[in-house]
C-alpha cells in the first residue's frame, strides 16, 4: 500500500474513533453502585415491583428512601423475611444521560450528597442486594 491509502485509513480510524467517544459520551447516563449500611423500615409490592424504605441515618434533610427492588429472587426474599435483620444494601443508582447533563452529575458527583438531600432521585434507585445481621 502506498503512503496515501494507508495516511486514508489512519485518518478515517481516528475520525471513526473522535465520532464514537462524542457519541457514547452523550448518551451515557450516571450509574454508580452503592453500598450503604442502613436499616429497612418496610417493604411493599405493587404491579409486580418490590419497594424497600430504608432509613437514612445521619441525614439531615429526610429520615428515608424509597428503592425499587426488580430482582423476584430478592422480592421474595423480603417479602418472607423479617426486616429488622437487614443492616445494609448494594444499590445502583441509574440516572439517564439527559437529566446526569442537566443537573451536571458526572463520575466525581457525591452519590451520597444526592440521596441525602432530597427524594428527586429516588425514582433511580434500585436496590440489587440487602445484608443481613
Amino acid at each position: 500500500m502506498n503512503r496515501k491509502v494507508l495516511a486514508a485509513i489512519f485518518s478515517t480510524a481516528v475520525l471513526a474513533v473522535i465520532v464514537m467517544t462524542i457519541i457514547l459520551y452523550h448518551l451515557s447516563g450516571f450509574s454508580p453502585f452503592v453500598c450503604m449500611g442502613c436499616t429497612a423500615e418496610g417493604y411493599e409490592q405493587k404491579d409486580g415491583t418490590g419497594y424497600l424504605t430504608i432509613g437514612l441515618e445521619g441525614s439531615p434533610a429526610r429520615d428515608s428512601a424509597v428503592s425499587r427492588v426488580s430482582q423476584e429472587a430478592l422480592q421474595k426474599e423480603l417479602s418472607e423475611g423479617e426486616l429488622s435483620d437487614i443492616i445494609g444494601v448494594n444499590m445502583v443508582l441509574e440516572i439517564p444521560a439527559h437529566v446526569a447533563r442537566k443537573n451536571n452529575i458526572d463520575r466525581n458527583t457525591d452519590v451520597f450528597g444526592l440521596l441525602y438531600a432530597s427524594d428527586a432521585y429516588d425514582k433511580y434507585l434500585t436496590i440489587t442486594a440487602v445484608f443481613r445481621r
